[in-house]
Parts: C-alpha cells; sequence; structure tokens
C-alpha cells in the first residue's frame, strides 16, 4: 500500500471512531435523561472508559510517528470525544438530570485529576483549573 494509500485510510478510520465517539456522548445524554441510575452509571462508565482506550490507542501510533499529521489529528480528536463526554456529564449534574451524590461520589476526584493532568494542560487554562466551563468549582 502506497503512503497516500494508508493516509486516506486513517483519515476514514479517525472519522468512523469520531463518530462513533459522538454517538456514545447522545447515547450519554439519552440514558442519564431517562434516570435509570444503576445500568446508567454502568453504560456512563463504559463510553468513558470506551473513549480512554481510543486515546492510548491513537498514543500508540503517534509515539512510533510524532510528525504524522492523520496520527495527531486522530490522537487530539480523540482527547476532545474524551473531554466532551465529561462535559456533557457535567451539563447533566448541573441540570440535575442525574443523582448528584452519586456523581460527587463517583466523579470529583476524576474531574480533579481531569483538569490537573498535564496531557490536558492544553484544554484548561491554569487560573480555571479548578472551574468548570459553567463556573462551578469542582473541589
Amino acid at each position: 500500500m502506497e503512503p497516500n494509500e494508508i493516509q486516506f485510510w486513517l483519515e476514514i478510520l479517525n472519522i468512523v471512531t469520531i463518530s462513533a465517539l459522538s454517538i456514545s456522548t447522545i447515547i450519554l445524554t439519552v440514558l442519564i435523561s431517562k434516570k435509570n441510575t444503576g445500568f446508567n452509571e454502568i453504560q456512563i462508565r463504559e463510553i468513558i472508559n470506551n473513549a480512554f482506550y481510543k486515546i492510548n490507542e491513537s498514543s500508540i501510533n503517534l509515539d512510533q510517528d510524532p510528525t504524522n499529521i492523520t496520527y495527531q489529528r486522530i490522537f487530539f480528536s480523540h482527547v476532545e470525544c474524551y473531554l466532551n463526554i465529561y462535559d456533557d456529564l457535567c451539563g447533566t449534574y448541573l441540570d440535575g438530570k442525574i443523582d448528584k451524590k452519586r456523581f460527587e461520589k463517583n466523579y470529583k476526584d476524576e474531574l480533579i485529576n481531569l483538569v490537573t493532568d498535564e496531557m490536558f494542560k492544553d484544554y484548561y487554562k491554569p487560573e480555571d483549573q479548578l472551574k468548570s466551563k459553567y463556573g462551578v468549582s469542582i473541589v
């Protein structure tokens, strides 16, 4: 296979993966709105884990060829999807569509780790590190 052909198929794979993660986010929103708490929490965790797996998977390719633009796009697309899932999850918390006590128990430390993680530093301003875009402090 020629390098241009490989690049083309990687772009197609990226589009398919991003579409799948976007669908997962939509499913997450629908599940949360129905408030079937036990079942939803398992699916929420599965969606988060799947998105994080995609970041790790794409970082392997990026590590092998850091200058490859396609690998860079795929990696950063996966990071965006991962962060968007948390953003949607926080939005449902603020809208009261999820059990707030359970949310805080399950996700507070995870969110603090997320916004202070070196890997995601470019996505959060230092002065806003422990504050969501909604203006809510998570500590």
